[in-house]
């Protein structure tokens, strides 16, 4: 199995849902995933190839 994230230091396997960005979308579907009681690392992930979450947004726009 490949792994799909890392967490703590550790890969993560296995979740249900895998949010897809950290952008706006991305991080209002991880919060509302998190209000419906899913744990992050255990029941979901988000990846994003930028190194800080909403990056976009805090750089206004498009390089």
């Amino acid at each position: 199995m490949n792994n799909i994230g890392v967490r703590d230091g550790k890969a993560v396997t296995d979740v249900d849902v895998v949010v897809i960005g950290a952008g706006q979308a991305g991080l209002s579907s991880a919060y509302h995933l998190r209000r419906a009681g899913l744990e992050p690392g255990r029941d979901f992930v988000v990846l994003d190839n930028s190194p800080h979450p909403g990056a976009r947004g805090s750089s206004g726009g498009p390089p």
